[in-house]
């Protein structure tokens, strides 16, 4: 298992574990080519024996400064209660580190208690505060949490 930076030639394999997990969206080439190219730094999968079988992106947020915002993280269902996004967030904790942020924001649908069960968790291990900081205006079924490093 390795964790490593994501570059454009990986759209394809992102795009293959996104149609594979339920509960992410599938967007343009043109939207993953945007974040590999622009944010390189914060796009990371794991690959075990050769195979990615997961994944984080994000981006940086333009108007505060100290802020990351988690663009989608998932990892195959045949591999998860692994701790394969546990690395993955870390990976993206330490790049968020390295730039000078203190927050990461992400946002989980409503229904979706795992993925919210899994980012509290990894805030209460690591020691890290988490609390709600509004929702999507658009998706009110999306709640928009914010993690303080």
């Amino acid at each position: 298992m390795r964790v490593k930076q994501l570059r454009v030639n990986d759209i394809d394999q992102i795009k293959r574990i996104v149609t594979r997990c339920k509960g992410l969206i599938l967007h343009t080439d043109y939207t993953y080519w945007t974040l590999l190219y622009n944010f390189r730094n914060l796009c990371f999968g794991i690959e075990k024996k050769n195979e990615m079988i997961g994944f984080i992106t994000g981006v940086k947020n333009s108007t505060s400064k100290d802020t990351l915002f988690v663009w989608q993280l998932g990892v195959l269902s045949a591999h998860r209660r692994k701790g394969y996004a546990t690395k993955l967030l870390q990976e993206f904790v330490h790049s968020a580190s390295k730039i000078g942020c203190k927050k990461i924001r992400f946002t989980i649908e409503k229904p979706n208690s795992k993925s919210k069960n899994f980012f509290f968790a990894f805030a209460q291990e690591k020691g890290y505060s988490i609390k709600s900081a509004g929702s999507v205006d658009s998706h009110e079924f999306k709640t928009i949490y914010e993690m303080g490093l």
